[in-house]
């Protein structure tokens, strides 16, 4: 009881010391903010070199921006939201997950993904860009120049190294998200296959398709929030990824008994990473169907 009382005397000071800490960051930030204003002098007083005409600022500066909120959906978002919907013994490997498809993704993005999904053509069927020509993103001259994207090389006010992160954030997203589906169904081996696969074969000729400028767009395909290059993908990849699994909850198997070691089924599905870790002597012996 008095230890109940001692906390509750506590309480306020502990309240009282968090809200004059966040008062002295927040003063800080404003004098930073004002002393900082001389420094924001007109573009056109810098050489002109430094300042390319094709660079505009506020568009540089919200795609950043929405850059970073996008990635903040990812890590921690996603990554705790997944782990809040899983089972105890699989919040860790949930978490993980969605890191590991982050950083997988970075790295297959800027050896070939981008210019796979962004780049010129490297494959084109009559006047339709199909794919792009699957090169590094890595040259520092090529990220500072002006953005230009898809089969006609459309330019954008940005430099290259902006767009590439933006698109790198969706494309790091995607993957994130049908990772509720398959919670508890595929083990992180498998998953540590499957993310950069799926990215470079599903995920870049998508966005080269409608993003880019390929020959979806071409035909008159617009998707301007990632109604399906994100989101009609990753739900249906999950859907498929979930199907191996419910074939074999289903018991489509004339062999579907005993114990694990006797059993295809099981055998199958631990190959799949779906049940490394379950009892299969819940299956019964049945009919084909």
């Amino acid at each position: 009881m008095d230890s109940t009382r001692g906390s509750q005397r506590n309480l306020p000071r502990w309240l009282k010391f968090n809200f004059a800490g966040i008062c002295v960051v927040f003063t800080a930030v404003i004098a930073t903010i004002v002393l900082a204003q001389p420094v924001w002098a007109d573009l056109n007083t810098y050489p002109t070199p430094s300042v390319p005409p094709w660079l505009d600022t506020g568009s540089n500066a919200w795609m950043l921006t929405a850059a970073t909120l996008v990635g903040l959906m990812s890590l921690p978002g996603l990554a705790i939201f997944y782990g809040g919907l899983a089972k105890k013994r699989f919040v860790l490997n949930t978490v993980f997950m969605i890191f590991y498809a982050y950083a997988a993704v970075l790295v297959v993005w800027l050896l070939f993904g981008y210019n796979l999904g962004f780049g010129p053509a490297g494959l084109k069927i009559g006047n339709y860009g199909i794919l792009g020509v699957p090169t590094p993103a890595l040259d520092p001259a090529a990220m500072a120049s002006q953005a230009k994207v898809g089969p006609g090389g459309t330019p954008y006010n940005i430099p290259s190294a902006t767009f590439i992160f933006f698109q790198f954030v969706f494309a790091a997203i995607t993957p994130a998200l049908f990772v509720g589906a398959i919670i508890e169904r595929m083990s992180f081996k498998a998953w540590m296959i499957f993310v950069p696969a799926w990215s470079a074969l599903v995920y870049s000729p998508l966005s080269y398709w409608l993003f880019a400028g390929g020959w979806l767009n071409q035909l008159g395909a617009v998707d301007f929030s990632g109604g399906y290059v994100i989101h009609l993908s990753a739900g249906i990849t999950a859907i498929a990824a979930t199907q191996p699994q419910a074939f074999f909850d289903r018991g489509h198997n004339c062999s579907c008994y005993g114990s694990r070691g006797d059993n295809p089924s099981c055998r199958i599905c631990e190959r799949l990473g779906s049940v490394s870790n379950r009892d299969c002597s819940w299956h019964t012996s049945m009919d084909c169907t």
